[in-house]
């Protein structure tokens, strides 16, 4: 019940920072270098494709920040309850101030969009560049970013 109510809370901070956020959102490097982070449904954090420790990911997500990479980022069954270190993963992103990618895909071959919907390869062909999360300002908030992503795949 802790775990929930701890979860719970810091997903409301996430949520409560995305719509408090009124800072220009920083740009994009399209070749910018990318760190694949997923959470699986028991809590195990892989980086890269290896498993990773909450410590050894925020040295990655740090070394990240230097390189002004973007995280991209997968929780393994999406739709039903998180496991606590999905909260602690996202709030790793948020103190490092990086950009991230949500899919629900493990391959990451899909993108979530800003209303938490799949955003199809139909809608990429339509469109040159999608919103992103992207972390902006000191108070680690989170705004939406036009960024361009056809390096990666997703246009």
């Amino acid at each position: 019940m802790r775990s929930k109510l701890r979860t719970l809370c810091l997903l409301s901070t996430v949520c409560f920072q995305l719509v408090a956020c009124s800072r220009h959102p920083m740009s994009i490097d399209p070749n910018a270098p990318i760190l694949k982070v997923a959470v699986m449904a028991d809590g195990r954090i892989t980086v890269g494709g290896s498993p990773a420790t909450i410590d050894s990911l925020h040295a990655s997500l740090k070394r990240l920040a230097e390189q002004k990479g973007v995280v991209w980022y997968y929780r393994e069954r999406g739709q039903s309850a998180p496991p606590p270190q999905s909260a602690e993963v996202i709030q790793a992103v948020i103190q490092n101030r990086l950009p991230i990618k949500m899919s629900s895909r493990p391959d990451y071959s899909d993108a979530i969009g800003m209303d938490g919907r799949p955003i199809t390869n139909h809608q990429r062909a339509n469109r040159a560049s999608e919103l992103r999360p992207v972390v902006t300002s000191r108070y680690h908030s989170l705004t939406p970013k036009k960024a361009k992503w056809k390096a990666h795949g997703l246009h």
